[in-house]
């Protein structure tokens, strides 16, 4: 078994990863070694019998040879810590993952700059308007920008980064065949269509379980060259990457909220604990050596047309949709209702709309 399958092995391994793989080496010798010497597996820390039976039945059945079959039925590329193409910023990391696979332009991980954008995914208005801005002038002045592709902040940075007519990575906690949060399929094939990326550490068919997006926020820290919560709740997920941002040395910036909205309280804590406040984009721009470049607003040969624009990223209710196109609200309301009676758009529970279909092009 060569290196590269035995890494693809251990990235589809559920109970095992980097950190075991990290073990497994030091009492082996090395990364060859372990299949070598599975005499020596019951000696690594951490390695139980439950442990040892599921690394055993994985080597038994070939798993990083089935996974790298999974990748090519799936036309998804996969990258081990062997390869490469394998991003240099995820061995910042003290646990970088065996391997990760992408869809896409591998040149959105090759920028030399990146900047991440998160927040809550639940966001105010207010909270989607920057996110978007951010990641257009962000996107717009040549860096690319990092999200997790999670409803609310993270859509709207993926979406402005697609305006702004750069590359976006949208890092997933699940396999790249199981979209999640699957309203955002109309994003993803933005996000491809402009040269970003989808990446996991997560193999083909793996679900979205609660337990992998912890994990998937430190690649999001890893990834970027500093990282900007737009609105975090005190107990965002947000934060997760926070922490891993700052053990990695990355720079975090936060925008400051109003202090009697709970979309604010994890931003706001993050300023008083030290995180540079962005008051304007041209200072995280100049920190990475970048100059703003004026973007144009949404544009469209008509209203229908902004619409589905606006509803590519996230899916916002019809006051959200009215204050972010600066439309009267009874407008976007008889809008809606049409592109709902043309099958553009769907109404989801809580009065929220999101868009199947791109917008028409004109000439």
């Amino acid at each position: 078994m060569n290196e590269r399958e035995l890494l693809l092995l251990f990235s589809g391994c559920e109970g095992l990863g980097a950190r075991c793989l990290a073990k497994l080496m030091n009492v082996c010798g090395g990364l060859a070694a372990i299949a070598q010497h599975p005499e020596l597996w019951a000696k690594a820390p951490g390695i139980g019998p439950r442990r040892h039976q599921l690394l055993t039945e994985a080597f038994r059945r070939r798993l990083g040879a089935e996974i790298e079959e999974q990748c090519q039925e799936t036309g998804i590329r996969a990258l081990t810590q062997v390869d490469d193409d394998y991003p240099q910023r995820l061995h910042d990391l003290y646990d970088p993952p065996p391997a990760i696979f992408v869809r896409g332009s591998m040149e959105a991980l090759r920028r030399p700059v990146a900047a991440a954008v998160i927040g809550t995914r639940r966001p105010t208005p207010y909270g989607v308007t920057v996110a978007r801005q951010l990641g257009r002038e962000l996107s717009g002045a040549g860096a690319t920008v990092v999200s997790g592709l999670a409803r609310g902040i993270d859509g709207a940075a993926h979406l402005g980064a697609v305006e702004g007519g750069g590359p976006t990575v949208a890092v997933l906690g699940a396999g790249l065949d199981r979209l999640y949060p699957a309203e955002h399929y109309s994003l993803t094939e933005a996000i491809l269509a402009h040269g970003g990326a989808l990446l996991s550490e997560q193999p083909p068919g793996r679900p979205p379980l609660r337990g992998n997006f912890p994990a998937r926020n430190r690649l999001i820290a890893a990834l970027s060259a500093i990282v900007v919560v737009v609105e975090a709740g005190r107990r965002s997920g947000a934060l997760i990457t926070v922490g891993e941002a700052l053990e990695l040395g990355r720079e975090v910036w936060a925008v400051p909220g109003p202090i009697n909205r709970p979309e604010s309280e994890g931003t706001n804590r993050l300023i008083a604990d030290g995180a540079r406040p962005l008051l304007n984009v041209e200072e995280p721009l100049a920190e990475l050596g970048l100059r703003a470049v004026g973007q144009p607003e949404i544009t469209g040969d008509n209203e229908a047309d902004r619409m589905l624009k606006a509803l590519l990223g996230h899916a916002p209710t019809a006051d959200e949709l009215a204050l972010s196109l600066r439309l009267p609200a009874g407008r976007v309301m008889a809008l809606l209702g049409r592109l709902e009676a043309e099958g553009a758009v769907e109404r989801l529970p809580g009065g929220r709309f999101v868009s199947f279909v791109r917008p028409r092009s004109r000439e």
